[in-house]
Order: C-alpha cells, then structure tokens, then sequence
C-alpha cells in the first residue's frame, strides 16, 4: 500500500490518480490501434475520448460523494478535493457514456463502430485503476491470514488484495473480447456488449471479497445498502451485466434484418 509516489513542491502525487491516467492513456493508446479497423480515425477516438472522461472523472467523484454523505456531510471541505481521493467506477461509466453520447450526436460518426473500438480498451482502463486502489488501500479486501494478506496502515488486520481479482477478471474478458473478435464471431456493437457484461460481472465477483469496514477517514470499503448480503456496487454490476445482454440481443437482432435485406 503506498497512497502517495512522491511529492511535488508540497503536493502529494497520489498513486490512484497517476494509475487512473495511466489506465485512461492506455485506453486511448490501445482504441486508436483499433480505429482503423472500425472506420474511424485516431484523431475522432481523441477527441470522444474527452468528451467521455471529463464528464466521467466528475460523474464519478459525485457518486462517491453520494455513497459516502455520511462522511462528507460532516467534513464539507472535502468535498473539491482534486487529489483523485474518492471515485466511484460505475458514476464514472454513466456520465461518461451519457458524454460519449452527445459527442456522438454531435458529430454524427457510428456509434457502434466507436463503441466496439473501445470495447477492450475500456475492461484494460478499469483493471489499471484497480491497481491504483489496491496501491491507494481503498476498495480493500476481507481480512485474512493467508500468504496474501497485505497491511493496511489504518487496520490492525492483514487484507485480501481483493481489487486484483477485478484487475484480472477485466484483462481475462478483454482477451476473450479480443479472441471472438479474431475469429470473426461478433456482430456490429456485440464487443461494447460483451465489455458491459464482464464489467458488470467481474464487479460483481470483487465484491464479495471486499471487507465490509471502514477506512481511516470512516469511508467504507463495501457499501452494503440491502438484504440478503447484496452490496449497492453488486446492484450496480446487475444493471451492467442486464445491459449487456440486452444489447447483445439487440445487436443480433439488428444483424439478422440488415442481412434479411441485403
């Protein structure tokens, strides 16, 4: 666990925030290589791509906020912090696909094409920002004995690396994503389909072994909002692994007319 590389003239260059650059640049890195195949220019997937994350970075800070009022309604100075300290994955995903959206209304360019682009490249950005948390100790794991146990300065406990399982789970659906795409199997916008499929379901799995407990500044780690055990980020995950059925039917479905009218 290290939250802080370095510092800068007094300012702490935090681990979380220089991973979830890595993992954006990446992202963008890896969709450009795509572009071509897609009909779609480098430039283009540049310029959506901040149309996506800007709006995502501050969809994501106002989901943690939310998430975690009881800690910021008592500590409001907090609340602007632009150290990266407090993000939520799936606020991000909403206001920043609602952002990709405009920009594609915008300039009139296929979605799907856009979207299949940055199928994988988007499962590799998540998996690099959970490398971020479980260097930031957020997100952490259930306490345990075992070899894996990792120390956490505010926790007498050795933790699970819990957020390595989503870091492995996402590059694993990536590859998959990748290997279908190879073999020629995928219709036109099945690749984003897939990708909110194995996000939502490699979510899903993280959380069962996230610790239900607080960090040092009374955030918790797992927010359990209901019964039976389910947390809010396994409802979140349902939603994405629901949407990405759906528009893998839908997709399908639009393949079969377009080929009934060929």
């Amino acid at each position: 666990m290290r939250p802080v590389l370095f510092e800068v003239f007094g300012f702490d260059v935090r681990s979380y925030g220089v991973l979830l650059m890595i993992g954006i640049i990446l992202a963008a890195w890896v969709g450009g290589k795509r572009a071509a195949k897609y009909g779609v220019t480098s430039s283009q997937l540049s310029d959506g791509i901040l149309w996506a994350v800007i709006p995502g970075i501050l969809g994501a800070r106002l989901a943690y906020i939310l998430v975690n009022w009881s800690f910021y309604s008592t500590h409001l100075d907090e609340l602007f912090s632009f150290r990266f300290e407090g993000l939520t994955s799936f606020g991000g995903m909403i206001v920043g696909s609602f952002g990709f959206w405009l920009w594609v209304k915008r300039t009139k360019l296929p979605m799907w094409n856009l979207l299949d682009a940055f199928a994988p490249a988007v499962l590799i950005a998540s998996a690099v920002g959970r490398v971020g948390c479980l260097l930031n100790g957020c997100c952490f794991g259930l306490p345990t004995e075992g070899p894996l146990g990792l120390p956490l300065h505010f926790s007498a406990a050795s933790h699970f690396p819990a957020q390595l399982i989503d870091s492995v789970l996402s590059l694993a659906f990536a590859g998959v994503i990748v290997l279908l795409e190879g073999k020629k199997v995928l219709k036109s916008g099945q690749s984003i389909a897939l990708a909110a499929f194995a996000y939502g379901a490699s979510r899903f799995v993280f959380e069962i072994f996230r610790a239900n407990e607080q960090d040092a500044h009374g955030v918790w780690s797992r927010v359990p909002r209901f019964d039976y055990g389910i947390s809010l980020g396994q409802v979140w995950a349902t939603g994405a692994i629901i949407l990405g059925v759906f528009l893998f039917l839908y997709t399908r479905r639009m393949a079969k007319a377009a080929d009934a009218q060929a």
